[in-house]
């Protein structure tokens, strides 16, 4: 399996990162049957929100997306990586 990082966008002011990733296979032949726990990977998300595939069935020559919506709260959002901030 193939996962490329296509872009991601950082939401201003919430503390979240939103990432999108193609998924292909890469072997002639092979099926893959996915789920979204499949990328519960430091790699793909440090402290992940929400995580969700458009397809969950990718053959070869098919490709999928996957949105990956991360939390990365900077210091001046409220704290560092889910930190609350206290008043």
């Amino acid at each position: 399996m193939e996962v490329t990082l296509v872009r991601s966008h950082r939401v201003e002011g919430e503390g979240l990162l939103v990432k999108e990733y193609l998924v292909a296979v890469k072997k002639p032949g092979e099926e893959l049957n996915l789920s979204e726990k499949d990328f519960l990977r430091p790699a793909i998300a440090a402290k992940p929100v929400a995580i969700a595939l458009d397809r969950h069935d990718v053959r070869q020559g098919d490709t999928g997306r996957l949105i990956v919506v991360e939390q990365v709260l900077a210091a001046a959002e409220g704290g560092s990586y889910g930190a609350q901030r206290q008043d």
